[in-house]
């Protein structure tokens, strides 16, 4: 009897490992035949980062995590599409509720260092990260590219800096999954004060990082820093779940302390 059980214990996440890998296959594959330049297989930094994506979308709504995915900087629309893609896949979980996906940037690339901790910044100092760097697609591109895996009426864009179109969120909005791909400290900081300050994240959300270990990954700078300092800020209670692709991460939000109170 013990034997049988292990046995079945093996199937059962032999079967979720497979489905896990289809679901991974059949996004990349869909994507792939859109992009300029596809996702090869060698690619393992990008398929790492887009399974992640992936599961946090069938995280959020298979485990009924209230509220929209939101992503900070889509650039080439990579991951949106990623994301965008995966929303339908997923959408028996919660039929009730169609998520909306959230999408935020300048369109203009980074803009210019602001911030001392930006300044000091390797990236920023090399050059890399300078002013209207980092530019993708258009607007007009990017929901062009997620209109092709998600209806239209289910995106919305946010064209200019993050602390100009958040508070352009409709009212009630609330937010299941971020992602975070903001490159610089502000820029994150900006994201993480206005979500967390206005009670946009949701007990239960999941933060995933882009850019964690940019700037050799100094606590000191970048989204680093920016984290820490919204967790001291909020209050925020988070479960570190470890990092994926190159060098990003990730968190499940369980309680902070907004403007409004405890949440």
């Amino acid at each position: 009897m013990i034997e049988a059980e292990r046995i079945s214990c093996l199937e059962r996440k032999l079967e979720q490992a497979q489905s896990q890998l289809t679901d991974l296959q059949l996004t990349v594959a869909a994507l792939n035949r859109h992009w300029a330049k596809p996702a090869e297989p060698q690619d393992v930094h990008f398929l790492d980062v887009a399974l992640h994506l992936q599961l946090g979308v069938r995280y959020a709504m298979g485990c009924a995590v209230p509220g929209d995915i939101a992503e900070f900087g889509t650039m080439a629309g990579r991951t949106a599409a990623v994301i965008a893609a995966a929303m339908p896949q997923y959408d028996r979980f919660c039929p009730s509720n169609r998520q909306s996906l959230h999408l935020f940037d300048s369109f203009q690339g980074l803009p210019a260092a602001s911030s001392e901790v930006d300044r000091a910044s390797p990236h920023v100092q090399a050059g890399v990260w300078g002013a209207g760097t980092c530019l993708g697609i258009s607007e007009e591109q990017l929901r062009e590219i997620c209109s092709r895996h998600l209806a239209p009426e289910r995106i919305r864009t946010y064209s200019g800096w993050f602390a100009e179109t958040l508070p352009k969120v409709p009212t009630g909005t609330r937010f299941a999954m971020l992602h975070i791909d903001c490159d610089l400290y502000q820029s994150t900081k900006d994201v993480l004060d206005y979500c967390f300050s206005q009670g946009l994240v949701t007990p239960g959300a999941a933060v995933f990082f882009d850019d964690w270990n940019c700037n050799t990954a100094r606590p000191d700078l970048g989204e680093r820093r920016a984290w820490m300092e919204a967790v001291a800020d909020f209050k925020i209670m988070a479960s570190d779940c470890g990092e994926y692709g190159m060098g990003c991460h990730k968190f499940i939000v369980h309680s902070y302390l907004s403007r409004a109170g405890s949440l």
